[in-house]
């Protein structure tokens, strides 16, 4: 079985780190939970999608290092390399539209080292793309038998790959029910369900 998962919002969990950061540059009040999808949503409404953008520059960049892994992932990933293959794509362009300049993927590398993923994984199982469609482009390279990522919106695309099953990882119950996607919380629901 071949398992694909996305990186930013699937492994790295950002939630404290993307409060932290809005509160640091005033793009967000005290009363945003520190929940990812919180943060944006405050800051498109009240900031603009370019003070978004520049706040992503700064956390994917920059503040990487200190976001934790999600509960669960490190183990997940250690277990399913002893009887399938894992890779890990993701739609990340080398430096930010605006923002920080710093190499986004050199930041990822260096997290998914830090955390021991470089140790469990050959780097020819880790792919950084440029845009959205090469991300699906690359799972249908792939021949992922299953792809785990935050967002519906991979799944919804046209051209993702039929054969491949679902995963949508939800942590903060965002989706009551999407038809055609398995909805999982946590990596031990995934785990137990991949068994």
């Amino acid at each position: 079985m071949r398992i694909g998962i996305d990186f930013d919002n699937t492994i790295v969990c950002y939630d404290q780190i993307f409060h932290e950061q809005g509160m640091k540059y005033n793009l967000i009040s005290s009363t945003v939970p520190p929940a990812k999808n919180a943060v944006r949503k405050y800051i498109r409404e009240n900031s603009g999608n370019e003070k978004w953008i520049f706040l992503q520059s700064i956390v994917y960049g920059e503040r990487i290092l200190a976001a934790p892994p999600y509960p669960g992932v490190m183990d997940f990933i250690s277990r399913a390399v002893a009887q399938k293959e894992v890779f890990i794509v993701s739609h990340k362009t080398k430096t930010a539209k605006l923002g920080s300049k710093k190499n986004l993927r050199e930041a990822a590398m260096s997290w998914l080292d830090q955390q021991g993923i470089c140790s469990l994984l050959p780097d020819t199982s880790i792919h950084f793309e440029d845009s959205r469609e090469a991300k699906i482009e690359r799972i249908e390279k792939i021949g992922c038998d299953v792809f785990v990522d935050d967002l519906f919106e991979t799944f919804s695309h046209s051209g993702f790959p039929k054969k491949t099953e679902k995963y949508l990882f939800d942590p903060n119950h965002h989706h009551a029910s999407v038809q055609n996607v398995k909805i999982v919380r946590d990596w031990e629901e995934l785990n137990f369900l991949l068994e």
